[in-house]
């Protein structure tokens, strides 16, 4: 499949045509007949992910955006990325917290996981005044792929990587631009009575003109970009305080 817009239309219009009910993970129920969960990390660029969403939204489909709060390439607080995430709700989607473990100490317990998790959860809802529901991992780590964690059940949340969606729904993701199973194939055959979708924003464009690492270079310039544009704020002298200190 070609990472353009109109290839992911054609496989969302594809899953409801070969019988798959599209939905977020807040969806979930064993009442639904072949469920697909259509799943988005979102780990570099909120503003590519709207424009997936708007697509979802143009053929009545519904999905869940996983957004980080310690990514080094956005910043959930500043003005475009809010406006972007409050957009993505507009438009009748999920969001969820995509937790990256590799932000904490690396010797974080299952025991101190949950305490970070309800910081994280809390400060998301706080941030965009919604009831946090799902999560994912970003980079997880190996204990945590098809591990049950009761503490999420406490709370309510649905984790991506339970065994009940990870080894229940036929898994198949993009990662580094790569579909790694016949996706296509199993929608149309009706293969998998459950799929988890999960595609990566950054991939997708009007035309397919780049390979994964001229994507990820474009995206290190717009960092680049950014960080200059802030210091061309700065002005020589500004400062005009007592420099002595106390």
């Amino acid at each position: 499949m070609e990472y353009t817009y109109a290839a992911y239309r054609n496989m969302m219009k594809s899953l409801k045509n070969n019988g798959y009910t599209p939905i977020r993970f807040c969806d979930v129920s064993d009442e639904i007949d072949y469920p697909a969960i259509i799943r988005h990390d979102v780990d570099m660029d909120l503003q590519e992910a709207v424009k997936l969403a708007g697509i979802e939204k143009n053929e009545g489909i519904r999905s869940t955006y996983f957004v980080m709060l310690s990514s080094e390439y956005y910043n959930l607080l500043t003005g475009r990325n809010l406006k972007s995430a409050r957009e993505i709700l507009r438009l009748g989607h999920e969001i969820g917290l995509h937790f990256d473990i590799t932000a904490y100490d690396a010797e974080l317990t299952i025991n101190k996981l949950g305490g970070v998790l309800k910081k994280e959860i809390s400060l998301l809802e706080s941030i965009l005044d919604i009831k946090v529901k799902s999560i994912s991992w970003h980079i997880p780590r190996e204990d945590l792929l098809g591990m049950h964690l009761d503490f999420l059940d406490e709370m309510g949340i649905c984790n991506a990587y339970d065994p009940y969606f990870y080894s229940g729904y036929k898994y198949v993701s993009d990662s580094m631009m790569r579909w790694r199973e016949p996706l296509e194939a199993y929608i149309e055959k009706k293969q998998y009575k459950k799929l988890q979708i999960l595609t990566h924003p950054i991939w997708y464009r009007e035309i397919q003109n780049m390979a994964d690492e001229e994507i990820l270079r474009e995206n290190r310039d717009k960092k680049i970009d950014i960080i200059g544009r802030y210091l061309d704020t700065i002005k020589p002298g500004c400062y005009s305080g007592n420099s002595s200190v106390d």
